[in-house]
């Protein structure tokens, strides 16, 4: 379901690329392709069981990396 949400967001903002970020899950970073949409959902996972330093480095990697490809079509 959320996978949907984030097509209809990114359809309706003309994205091409949209990133869901989970609480839980599997570890390794997964890429769910819409073909008929052109749209790619990028799924990020946070371990929030892990201590503030190395959590608050993965969020600032997460940003970056979700930023970083629009800041560069700017």
């Amino acid at each position: 379901m959320k996978r949907l949400l984030e097509k209809v967001h990114c359809v309706a903002r003309g994205l091409t690329r949209g990133h869901l970020v989970y609480a839980a899950g599997p570890e390794a970073e997964v890429t769910h392709t819409i073909t008929t949409a052109g749209i790619e959902i990028v799924c990020h996972v946070l371990d929030l069981d892990q201590e503030p330093g190395p959590l608050l480095s993965r969020v600032r990697s997460l940003a970056k990396a979700i930023a970083d490809p629009v800041l560069a079509s700017d």
